[in-house]
């Protein structure tokens, strides 16, 4: 057991209870090494490492050919409308002595399921500028004529342009990736959102001796991995692999300085037994969910999750086709079925829910409890109740030329929370836990491969002491 106590208000995110003497200063940082699929950075000791610092990413993509034939181009496409350029980033670690305390696999994944928690205005006022996409939904009907009339979700139109050209809108040309380095934009990835320790806590790098550094490994470059096809160039856009502009890959890091109190905090690492620094790490498990399972009248599947003896505070479903790109998304979405889809978990030989889940209404309540925040998705994309594939309440005006319909019910994502009303995880024991899915299948599914991917948070803890970092749980 550690002797440290909790972290003081300096070390925390958390607004300052009295007024303090700040200094900040900003450096670029730049990695150790870096090629196409992995770079390191090593942080400087010096300051405490705020976590709003931010990484520059830059990409840019070949010119492809056109579907029907022709001399190769520039195809307009962009990053995952839902995703931005956190896309571009599959894994990402933080080490302290070599050590790794911090993980975050499928960082494009999580990120996605992140954003649906953001509204409208800090999409388009922040994200999208830092980070690229285009996942503002809105009442989007279109002016032209004749008038378009199957839904009106989708995004912004053109309302004053009374010909067919305000039924279609297309990726911004300045969020477009290019194929030469001085052209294509560059995006800013805060630190905390590739590291979710960092939500809460801000390092002492100058009172730790051991080496402090980040991994970050680059996602494969493929399409609908690290970007999106416009249409007519969807048959040859897998030929094309888009690539990391290396001199552009640096992180913006803010040191802060507090002159009154760094002394103290040094003290207090080196003589009275530290800092204990309880936190929250992501872990992704996958399983795969074969058609074989399911027949035309239903399915029924259960998966294991191993998480024996880890205190778990929440559990978040993601549920993709195999094989199955969307448009607009690539590979980020969590797909609705319209049939009846019912699931439970059960922890500890008992199910979490006296009746299994089915109504898709409380589906999506249940999943906003986790972070005590409500999606900030419109019905349309979370579910596919109501509607056909053709009419269901998108807009069929086009974005970057592919019907907005195709998204319906292409963010179901799914959770449960399991952590009190004081914050602290449920300690499982060794039985795993289960999570069993089941449905009709009467809603005109194809029987298709889906791979269930579930991000479970979990509360760790280590203790920061005597310029070392240690591990507790």
């Amino acid at each position: 057991m550690s002797s440290g106590v909790g972290l003081p208000n300096l070390l925390r995110t958390d607004v300052m209870d009295r007024p303090v003497n700040q200094r900040l200063e900003t450096d670029i940082l730049y990695p150790v090494s870096s090629n196409q699929q992995v770079a390191k950075f090593v942080f400087d000791r010096k300051g405490i490492l705020d976590s709003n610092s931010c990484l520059n990413i830059a990409a840019t993509l070949p010119l492809l050919e056109p579907d029907a034939g022709g001399a190769f181009t520039d195809s307009g496409s962009s990053l995952p409308s839902s995703t931005g350029a956190m896309a571009l980033v599959k894994r990402c670690f933080l080490e302290i002595g070599g050590r790794r305390v911090a993980t975050l696999d499928e960082v494009g994944q999580y990120a996605t399921w992140k954003r649906l928690h953001f509204s409208n205005e800090y999409r388009e006022g922040v994200l999208q500028v830092k980070q690229g996409g285009s996942d503002v939904f809105t009442g989007s009907a279109s002016s032209a004529y004749p008038p378009v009339q199957d839904g009106t979700i989708g995004r912004r139109s053109n309302e004053t342009i009374q010909t067919a050209a305000a039924n279609a809108t297309a990726t911004p040309k300045h969020q477009r990736l290019t194929a030469s380095a001085n052209t294509t934009p560059s995006w800013c990835l805060p630190l905390s959102s590739l590291i979710p320790m960092l939500k809460g806590f801000q390092i002492p790098l100058f009172a730790i001796a051991q080496e402090v550094c980040l991994v970050v490994e680059f996602n494969s470059g493929k399409v609908g991995d690290s970007w999106v096809a416009t249409q007519g160039w969807g048959a040859n856009a897998g030929d094309g692999r888009s690539s990391i502009v290396l001199p552009q890959l640096y992180i913006m890091a803010d040191y802060l300085y507090y002159p009154d109190e760094m002394e103290n905090i040094a003290d207090a690492i080196t003589n009275q037994g530290g800092y204990d620094l309880l936190y929250d790490e992501i872990q992704t498990q996958n399983a795969f969910q074969s058609a074989a399972g399911a027949t035309a009248t239903g399915f029924n599947i259960t998966n294991q999750l191993a998480l024996g003896g880890k205190k778990v505070k929440s559990i978040v479903c993601q549920r993709t086709d195999v094989a199955t790109q969307l448009s607009n998304i690539g590979n980020y979405y969590s797909v609705a079925l319209a049939s009846t889809d019912k699931y439970n978990y059960t922890i500890d030989s008992k199910p979490f829910y006296s009746v299994d889940l089915g109504n898709a209404a409380l589906q999506f309540s249940e999943t906003c409890r986790i972070d005590d925040a409500p999606l900030r998705v419109p019905q349309v994309r979370y579910s596919k109740k109501g509607g056909t594939g053709a009419i269901n309440g998108f807009t069929r005006r086009t974005f970057n030329g592919y019907n907005q319909t195709s998204e319906w019910g292409s963010q179901n994502w799914r959770g449960i929370r399991l952590s009190n009303a004081a914050g602290e995880g449920l300690r499982m024991s060794n039985l795993p836990v289960l999570h069993n899915n089941f449905g009709d299948m009467t809603g005109g599914e194809e029987i298709a491969n889906y791979n269930n991917r579930y991000f479970i948070t979990c509360q760790r803890m280590i203790n920061i002491s005597n310029g070392l970092v240690n591990m507790i749980e």
